[in-house]
């Protein structure tokens, strides 16, 4: 089974591990790294507003075959005034 070097970036900064891990093919490592980014992503958001997300996979010739990020930016647009919900108010509802 081939093996496949993983670097993180966990939105703290590089995590400094190169965790090799076996995958029975390329796209294994590839799928299971996307996976990885949500999760990450996960249990990072909503807490934080901003988040960066990144990682890296290398064959075990030292190739890079697949590199993806992900970014998260969240913001609060301008308030915007709540109206009544006049249907509620009714007695019997809007059909009544």
């Amino acid at each position: 089974m081939p093996t496949y070097t993983v670097r993180i970036e966990n939105g703290h900064g590089a995590d400094g591990s190169n965790e090799t891990i076996d995958f029975p093919h390329r796209q294994a490592a590839c799928d299971d790294a996307q996976v990885a980014l949500t999760e990450m992503a996960k249990e990072r958001i909503p807490i934080e507003r901003s988040a960066h997300f990144g990682v890296e996979i290398d064959d075990d010739a030292g190739q890079r075959v697949y590199t993806a990020t992900l970014h998260i930016d969240g913001r609060h647009e301008p308030s915007v005034p709540d109206y009544p919900d006049v249907a509620s108010q009714l007695d019997k509802g809007p059909r009544g």
